[in-house]
């Protein structure tokens, strides 16, 4: 995935990482730091939040802090909660830890394996302007880095830029809604 981000001249991107992955393949994270992408926090293991107490919760974003901020050189100031879950506590618990919880608008369903055709098709008819795109790099996922050329070239072809979580923050006037 890097190398095609690189070769389609994607310069800004977002990586939400365990840090119990970037601690199995060091050089990916390394690499990805390297190329100028933004590595959020996906915690450490990856454990559905809701379910879990808040000192566990805690500790485990707390652990994946400490260990990406080996790889970023900086503190992520990122998180997406494993599996997107999470509820009120979580939230409060990523405020006092500095982190703003990110979700994402578009499910590319790539971790489902439904086929490159499938994947380009979930991505190129739901995103709007200022969707964030979930996609997966993991071993299990087969088919995303197949799709991906199709889907840079056909959201250009749309007019669409690319950008990072942060940049798409900047400046500006979120919509939000109580989560319960």
């Amino acid at each position: 995935m890097l190398d095609i981000l690189e070769n389609a001249d994607v310069e800004e991107a977002t990586f939400f990482l365990s840090a119990s992955w970037a601690e199995r393949y060091p050089e990916l994270a390394t690499s990805i730091h390297d190329r100028g992408y933004t590595i959020g926090n996906h915690g450490y293991q990856y454990k559905s939040y809701d379910t879990w107490d808040q000192t566990k919760v805690s500790q485990d974003i707390q652990r994946g802090q400490q260990v990406l901020t080996e790889f970023a050189e900086e503190k992520p100031v990122l998180l997406r909660p494993p599996n997107g879950a999470f509820n009120q506590e979580v939230l409060g618990i990523a405020e006092k830890q500095g982190l703003s919880i990110i979700h994402w608008s578009v499910d590319s369903k790539d971790y489902q394996n439904p086929g490159t055709d499938q994947i380009i098709k979930n991505v190129l008819e739901q995103t709007t302007a200022g969707d964030v795109i979930l996609f997966h790099a993991s071993d299990t996922v087969k088919q995303t880095d197949k799709a991906l050329p199709d889907i840079i070239k056909g959201l250009r072809d749309n007019g669409f830029t690319f950008s990072s979580i942060e940049s798409l923050m900047t400046g500006a006037e979120p919509e939000s809604s109580e989560v319960k």
